[in-house]
């Protein structure tokens, strides 16, 4: 039995018709085996920050100002800011 079986209980809800637990595992499976094969093997770049709070970053002689949360601030020898997702 899977986690999410073992753990299941009524006070989740889910309103649309048709879908099910299972529905919602498998697709966060496919999720997960997408991200592993796009980013695999997980060396284009090195974390610096993740889940942290930002309000001015240097990239090289520049200053960037910006004021929010950053989900993973990673350094690469292509670029000195990079967005994982593009």
């Amino acid at each position: 039995m899977i986690r999410m079986e073992k753990n299941w209980h009524g006070k989740v809800n889910i309103v649309r018709e048709g879908i099910t637990p299972g529905h919602y595992f498998a697709l966060g499976k496919q999720c997960l085996t997408d991200y592993y094969k796009r980013f695999h093997p997980f060396n284009q770049g090195k974390t610096l920050a993740s889940k942290t709070y930002r309000d001015e970053l240097k990239d090289g002689d520049k200053h960037v100002s910006v004021q929010g949360y950053i989900d993973r601030l990673a350094w690469s020898r292509k670029r000195n800011l990079r967005n994982p997702r593009l």
